[in-house]
């Protein structure tokens, strides 16, 4: 039987295995024969190979094409789950692209970076709508933002001082380009808010904060804000461009108009067409809209505009306060109305009277009526308080459903036919304030009912002329004119410029008011002149960065706020930039000559007292400035150069009384150079409280011949730190006294009066 020609292989037939013949053809027969590891061997024909080594080959090469199968369904299955995850990643980077932008991406992968100028307005709008705590725990939870101090200190360098605010000027300048032609009509709002009657020390402009600052007569404490304002008319966009502290003595008429005037003069040159003035009611508006040429008379022509830059500007009285006006008239008097109007309407009479609301109101409220017809009106609303009546709630009283009550009452006998006039009196003044007041488009003068709404208002006027409150022509005669007169001319002049509408809303003073009440909700209700300035910055940033709807007004980034301040910062690195004011105080410093004296002169001249507690200063300013400069600077101030003689014993005592091993002692230098300061600051302390301590500072460390290190300007942080110090203690000392006085005062009258 055949066997298996393969070396060492004895398989058989016989023993079940399976034998295979010769491939005829020769390179495969070669190629067998090689394999069966038999290369110079001559096969005959009995010669087989058996199944065995065949089996083996094939299952190499299966198990070969196997491993390249599992690494080809491997990769393709890679492919897919990284198709699948890139596809994931994708997805989320497109979610968290809606609300972060790149700088914020980069944050939660890199954990620090330099922030862009997008991702600082963003920062900053976050910020205003939060306030500062909301924006730090934000910020805590993980959400990628700047700190506040990185915020704050790219818009450090935009400044708002009392005057005209040259930085938003700049601001608008730059807005107005992006606005449209239509957007650029706007008026001037300004109104006035009282607040403490404080000086405050504010370190950054190292002036004195409370004075008055509009007029001649700057040594007197303020005790109001005076507020300007420019609106958008188009559009619903406000920016705060200037402020003054006033005394509470009524202010000159003549410096206010060259305020005003100078204000929409400024506004004027960055690009805006001021159509008119919104102000109260007070004195002393009227008389500043009688200097401007401005009349409004019973009998005779009514002039309600005055030229300026060969174009109108026209006056309108706030709406809101001359409800609030019209609804205590009501209350308190009888108004008559003229007969003319009495005729037209058919009314029983032309007496106004608001004893018929009042005795309705009292009538379901005393007879424990649940179901009301007056229940919009509240007490306040009928017998208001001193404090309620600085609260307008005039729109819930002139409500078509108080004249709806009025009316029925008088169909159920309940009250007499006579306050049928006063109902439609009411109803009139509704009509009209709803028209003056508008703030959708349904309700406001638009081109198509334009014709129908001039003739209402125009009546309206004529009745106002004649209108008699308590047998005079009031105020209120002069305002209700005024505001429609003025209302009318502006929206004819605007329908000429391409407005298909105009919502009266825009010439309310209501934007005002809310500026006030986010300074009173930040600083409290009666916040000091350097709060209001600080907390208007705030605003005016806000009002610039933060978007508003349908405007072209705010679409771009934002990014020239930054670039203005970032401008300003290097302008100031090379030069102090100067004010008004510091030209002022320029001018008086110059003139003086500062020399130096010697240590010895101060030691005979300087009491005990004083160079206890300048010593101590001394060495607070050593310890203050050792964070800030080298090590060569730090050796130089702690060195222990003071001579040991009975003035600085004396002047260590305070110190050495106070140390528990933490407080430092000044060099010779140091002290030296403080004792210079308070000289200075006592000759000139006057000129400080007025014009600032800047440019003597300057002087001082100038011409004062005491020789510090230069590496780390050591000599000017010094007397900085001096005049800081000093400064606040001069502000707190006058504070505190004028606390006692008063409480002195309030002592002896109520000594007085037990006495009598």
């Amino acid at each position: 039987m055949p066997c298996c020609v393969a070396v060492n292989c004895a398989n058989r037939t016989e023993k079940g295995y399976r034998m295979f013949k010769f491939p005829t053809d020769d390179d495969r027969r070669r190629q067998w024969i090689n394999n069966l590891r038999r290369k110079f061997w001559l096969r005959n024909n009995l010669s087989y190979p058996c199944e065995i080594d065949e089996y083996t080959k094939i299952k190499r090469e299966n198990e070969h094409l196997r491993a390249q199968l599992k690494a080809a369904l491997s990769k393709e299955c890679t492919e897919n789950e990284h198709k699948m995850l890139h596809k994931q990643l994708d997805d989320l980077k497109a979610m968290l692209k809606k609300f972060l932008n790149d700088d914020q991406m980069r944050k939660l992968q890199l954990g620090h970076l330099l922030w862009s100028k997008e991702g600082i307005i963003k920062a900053l709008k976050l910020r205003f709508a939060l306030s500062i705590k909301g924006y730090n725990y934000l910020r805590s939870t993980g959400y990628p933002l700047p700190a506040y101090s990185t915020i704050m200190r790219r818009v450090q360098d935009f400044k708002v001082d009392f005057g005209i605010f040259d930085d938003v000027l700049q601001l608008l300048k730059f807005k107005i380009k992006m606005m449209d032609s239509t957007d650029r009509y706007c008026l001037l709002s300004y109104d006035e808010m009282v607040i403490s009657e404080q000086v405050d020390y504010d370190k950054s402009s190292g002036k004195f904060i409370g004075f008055n600052s509009l007029g001649d007569v700057s040594n007197v404490v303020g005790t109001k804000l005076f507020l300007v304002l420019l609106r958008g008319v188009k559009n619903s966009w406000k920016q705060v461009i200037a402020c003054h502290v006033m005394p509470k003595e009524s202010i000159d008429v003549q410096a206010l108009k060259e305020f005003i005037l100078q204000c929409i003069s400024s506004v004027e040159d960055c690009g805006f067409h001021i159509l008119a003035l919104s102000s109260d009611l007070d004195n002393r508006n009227r008389s500043l809209w009688t200097s401007l040429g401005i009349n409004i008379y019973k009998f005779g022509p009514l002039v309600n505009s005055f030229m300026f830059h060969e174009h109108e500007i026209f006056a309108i009285p706030d709406v809101c306060h001359i409800l609030k006006n019209l609804k205590s008239a009501v209350l308190k008097q009888k108004i008559y109305l003229p007969d003319a109007f009495v005729e037209y309407e058919g009314l029983p009479t032309n007496i106004v009277d608001g004893t018929y609301i009042k005795s309705l109101w009292y009538d379901e409220v005393n007879n424990g009526k649940e179901v009301r017809r007056l229940y919009h009106l509240r007490r306040e609303d009928i017998d208001p308080t001193q404090f309620d009546k600085m609260h307008v709630g005039a729109i819930r009283f002139f409500s078509p459903k108080t004249a709806s009550a009025l009316e029925i009452a008088v169909k159920e006998k309940s009250l007499p036919e006579d306050a049928l006039t006063t109902a439609n009196f009411i109803r009139l003044i509704y009509k009209w304030f709803s028209l003056v007041s508008s703030q959708v488009r349904q309700a406001s003068i638009t081109l198509r009912n334009c014709d129908e709404k001039y003739i209402f208002l125009h009546r309206f006027i004529d009745t106002c002329r004649e209108t008699v409150f308590e047998k005079h022509w009031k105020p209120l005669n002069y305002a209700l004119v005024l505001s429609t007169l003025s209302f009318c001319d502006i929206v004819e002049f605007l329908f000429k410029n391409a407005f298909d509408f105009v919502l009266g809303h825009r010439f309310t003073q209501d934007a005002t008011e809310n500026i006030f009440s986010q300074i009173r909700n930040k600083e409290g209700k009666m916040p000091t002149a350097l709060q209001c300035l600080r907390s208007i910055k705030s605003i005016s940033v806000s009002q610039f960065v933060s978007s508003v709807a349908r405007s072209n007004y705010c679409d771009d980034s934002d990014n020239f706020l930054l670039d203005v301040c970032k401008a300003k910062k290097i302008l100031n690195s090379k030069k102090k930039s100067s004010t008004f004011t510091a030209a002022v105080e320029t001018n008086i410093f110059d003139e003086i000559q500062i020399s130096t004296f010697s240590f010895d002169e101060f030691s005979n001249t300087v009491s005990d007292y004083d160079a206890k507690n300048l010593f101590h200063l001394a060495g607070c300013a050593t310890n203050a400035i050792m964070k800030h400069i080298c090590e060569h600077c730090i050796a130089f101030v702690l060195r222990k150069n003071l001579s040991d003689n009975d003035f600085t014993r004396k002047a260590k005592q305070y110190t050495s009384a106070l140390n528990y091993g933490g407080l430092k002692e000044p060099c010779l230098e140091t002290f030296h150079l403080i004792l210079h300061c308070d000289y200075m600051f006592k000759i000139y302390k006057e000129h400080i409280l007025m014009y600032g301590s800047f440019t003597l500072i300057e002087r001082l460390v100038k011409y004062v011949n005491i020789v510090f290190p230069n590496c780390c300007d050591v000599k000017t942080k010094i007397v900085k730190y001096f005049f800081n110090v000093r400064c606040y203690c001069t502000k707190n000392f006058s504070e505190n006294s004028r606390k006692r006085k008063n409480v002195y005062r309030e002592f002896e009258t109520v000594k007085s009066l037990r006495t009598n």
